[in-house]
């Protein structure tokens, strides 16, 4: 892990809290915040915007469960969560709650190096499936309206579908628009037949 994390440790032993801080920093990164309670940890995570979460499960006031589904209402940040027994109920929880790692205490720097780096390479890969996700929804809704546009150009003017094409082209240029704004454009405005402020009448 090349890339120096703000790093917030949500742990409310003091020994151990303490002993997270220093491993962060002897990793390379800083150890922005300590929460010692559920509470503590949503308000700094909140505040603090870190790159990366430790936390324990067992947290006073709220625990690290509950504070996790907390924080991911608001913000998506990649946790590690802590944990003194394995218990798979609790793994599976931690696991829908957004947790993408868990550690057993006591922990090694050499766990935790290999935890933070296989949790940020997995958030890293969960964020460009994201991308992709929406740049395929993007390219779906365009094509959708432009084929609706295209046919109501087409069935208006008598124009050839690569004529419709050529128009809603230029109408995207001309009005600095994406294509699927002018093709709605297009669609309100025939759908209605009256112009909506796209000069559907322009050379082509």
């Amino acid at each position: 892990m090349s890339k120096k994390l703000n790093v917030l440790i949500c742990e409310d032993d003091y020994l151990v809290s303490q002993g997270l801080k220093y491993s962060v920093e002897s990793l390379g990164h800083d150890a922005i915040a300590i929460a010692k309670n559920g509470k503590e940890a949503v308000e700094l995570a909140l505040e603090k915007l870190p790159d990366l979460i430790i936390m324990d499960i067992n947290m006073p006031i709220m625990n690290g469960l509950v504070a996790l589904e907390k924080i991911n209402k608001y913000i998506d940040i990649p946790c590690i969560i802590l944990t003194a027994y394995h218990k798979d109920s609790l793994i599976k929880k931690a696991s829908e709650n957004g947790a993408l790692y868990y550690l057993i205490k006591p922990i090694t720097d050499y766990d935790l190096n290999a935890a933070i780096n296989i949790v940020m390479a997995r958030y890293s890969e969960f964020e460009n499936l994201k991308l992709e996700l929406n740049q395929t929804k993007e390219k779906l809704e365009t094509r959708k309206y432009v084929e609706i546009a295209k046919g109501l150009l087409m069935d208006k003017y008598g124009l050839k579908e690569q004529e419709a094409m050529i128009k809603i082209q230029k109408l995207s240029r001309d009005k600095n628009l994406k294509m699927v704004d002018i093709s709605k454009q297009i669609i309100e405005s025939l759908k209605n037949k009256k112009n909506s402020g796209t000069n559907l009448e322009g050379d082509s």
